[in-house]
């Protein structure tokens, strides 16, 4: 079975507890036009030492795989080519899941997406909860298997071990309503619903279309972590 990362998992470092610390932000280029950006440490002031560069074509997406480092970062882009003259800078980026470069001529030049976060809680063992992703917008069912100073290391239902901070985590309490994407037959692709009712490990979904199917909760993310009634 495939769970929902398929174009946004990280190759990431593996801690000694075996556990998933990174994050992975994505890149997409709607300017029109090729560009170079590059990010650095929010700390580095005169921006001479870039964490990392590329040169991204128009519509491309990639993806940033950070690792450990959870810093605040910010992004300049430069027009390619033998000068590589500075276009715009964005300062003190955090927190973000996604980075996008603006069509030209727009009023901002580039747009951070910010995660979702929710209120500190404090998290036991066996606790089943929703999880923000890093590397997207949405939350997914997972299960607190153990927690540290100031993060927890968590399950997500299809076996994938991470530890993330609190703010990332909110209780799994599924109510008819909820809006959710569904990984439809496990085959990698998603479509947007709503949950009409749920047990401990299904949900029966009616699709936008008016479809319905009942899922294994692996086979969910959610746009909220409030998974009551949205609109």
């Amino acid at each position: 079975m495939r769970f929902a990362f398929t174009t946004s998992l990280i190759v990431a470092t593996l801690s000694a507890s075996g556990a998933v610390r990174a994050g992975t932000v994505q890149i997409d280029n709607q300017r029109g036009e090729k560009v170079k950006i590059c990010t650095y440490r929010s700390d580095d002031k005169r921006l001479v030492r870039p964490r990392q560069c590329w040169m991204i074509k128009p519509g491309r997406k990639l993806q940033w795989r950070r690792g450990e480092d959870d810093s605040a970062f910010d992004v300049r882009l430069f027009e390619p080519g033998a000068f590589e003259l500075p276009i715009c800078l964005k300062r003190n980026i955090r927190d973000s899941y996604k980075i996008e470069i603006a069509q030209r001529g727009s009023k901002v030049c580039v747009q951070p997406f910010a995660r979702q976060t929710v209120a500190v809680q404090q998290w036991q063992p066996l606790d089943r909860v929703l999880v923000n992703w890093s590397g997207d917008r949405f939350w997914y069912p997972a299960t607190i298997l153990q927690s540290g100073e100031d993060r927890y290391r968590v399950r997500f239902d299809d076996g994938r071990v991470v530890e993330t901070e609190s703010r990332y985590i909110a209780r799994l309490s599924i109510a008819p309503g909820a809006r959710v994407e569904v990984d439809w037959k496990g085959q990698g692709r998603w479509y947007a619903g709503r949950v009409q009712s749920s047990d401990t490990d299904t949900a029966n979904v009616r699709f936008d279309d008016g479809f319905d199917e009942t899922s294994p909760l692996h086979r969910l993310r959610f746009e909220s972590a409030a998974t009551t009634a949205t609109n």
